[in-house]
């Protein structure tokens, strides 16, 4: 967990390492107001650290960079301060976003800020000359770089859309919620390779809140009833690949274990609610965990899991508490969630060889990361016997959960 205090001392640095080299390439005010716009670019768009949503600011930069340096030379290169702001403002968001190709290229975890930093002050390097109008006209020297943008944006954004997507739609949630995360499974989440995370389900906001805290792209299961609605659909298929889970009483076939089953031998990350439902009641914090999860791991038990506890959902604009969720309700303002993690692990065969067995361990681990949250573990019983409640669109027999290979 990132405390405030370091995030700010992080976003500080950056400023004055990009400011400073501004001063010492050049002293002419336009370089000075360049890297002025630069020393904030960087340091606000330093704060997106996520490694895969970090890769959205490359399409931003790019484009931004591209339509700035376009105006430039159709126009004669304009060096007013506003200009001069802008155009810095694009180069200093190229840094972080350099930053983000080079971490989704290298596997281990690279110190941010410096590179930050030194990405943004290579930069500004080439506007030296440019905002100097050395060896050519300003013009001309904007109109290569321009095209060089240009190319790159529509690149960007042909590969990058998604991650775009994702990091704008948490920019929008971003004044309502602040995401904490605790335990020893925090920042050691595998970054490469099959994981199943498990976690209790209180919000609609759930799989947001998540997708945040893992540093990779994630496939939750998501229920029918919320898939389906307007707008949402057309965010679970083309932004966040949610896998569909039917919602039904009986059914013979669950092809929502298949897919899941499927992304896990692919190298993916699937986002599991085994509850099988939204948390309706104050009690109990908890509910039983259905079959699909042990059906998913049976098929691959070499799946690391991670088992989550996330507090605070309980009681927000996407819950049940105090009515039906997101209806006569105030929008959440920077309302605190905490999510516990549990260090990734793979589950004894033995625990496997029965689905009760598997279901009540993952069920009491997840309880039991509330003590990372100072928060008390229920003493409870756990109630798993005989009772096959819908999880991810199961059915209630176990023929029904059936997964080919």
């Amino acid at each position: 967990m990132t405390s405030p205090l370091r995030r700010i001392g992080s976003t500080s640095f950056r400023a004055a390492v990009v400011t400073a080299a501004a001063v010492a390439l050049d002293r002419l005010p336009a370089i000075l107001m360049t890297g002025i716009g630069a020393a904030v670019g960087c340091a606000a768009a330093g704060f997106q650290v996520h490694p895969r949503r970090g890769l959205g600011l490359v399409p931003i930069a790019a484009t931004g960079l591209f339509a700035v340096l376009l105006a430039a030379a159709l126009s004669d290169a304009p060096w007013s301060w506003g200009f001069c702001l802008t155009l810095g403002l694009f180069a200093g968001v190229a840094g972080p976003a350099l930053r983000a190709i080079l971490q989704a290229v290298v596997p281990p975890r690279l110190p941010a800020s410096p590179i930050d930093a030194a990405a943004a002050v290579l930069m500004l390097l080439p506007f030296v000359p440019i905002e100097n109008g050395a060896l050519a006209p300003a013009g001309w020297w904007c109109g290569a770089p321009a095209a060089a943008s240009g190319v790159a944006a529509v690149a960007a954004w042909g590969l990058l859309a998604v991650p775009t997507l994702e990091l704008a739609v948490e920019w929008l949630l971003w004044p309502m919620y602040r995401i904490r995360t605790h335990g020893p499974g925090a920042g050691r989440i595998p970054r490469r390779g099959p994981l199943l995370i498990v976690a209790n389900h209180s919000s609609y906001a759930d799989p947001f809140w998540l997708s945040t805290i893992v540093p990779r792209k994630t496939t939750p299961m998501m229920k029918s009833a919320f898939y389906d609605l307007p707008i949402i659909h057309w965010l679970m298929v083309h932004v966040v690949g949610a896998i569909r889970v039917q919602i039904g009483a009986f059914r013979r076939e669950a092809p929502e274990l298949r897919e899941a089953v499927a992304v896990l031998r692919r190298g993916g990350c699937v986002l599991l609610f085994p509850e099988g439902g939204l948390r309706k009641h104050e009690t109990p914090l908890l509910g039983p965990f259905g079959r699909g999860v042990w059906h998913i791991l049976k098929e691959a038990p070499r799946t690391p899991v991670v088992v989550c506890w996330i507090e605070g959902g309980w009681g927000s604009f996407a819950s049940y508490r105090g009515g039906p969720p997101m209806k006569n309700k105030r929008l959440d303002w920077r309302r605190p969630i905490d999510v516990a993690v549990a260090e990734p692990c793979l589950l004894d065969p033995a625990v496997l060889a029965d689905h009760r067995t598997t279901r009540a361990t993952l069920r009491r681990a997840c309880l039991e990361c509330r003590q990372w949250l100072g928060l008390p573990i229920p003493d409870e019983s756990e109630k798993t016997e005989g009772a096959d409640d819908e999880q991810g669109g199961e059915a209630t027999e176990a023929d029904a959960h059936q997964i080919n290979p």
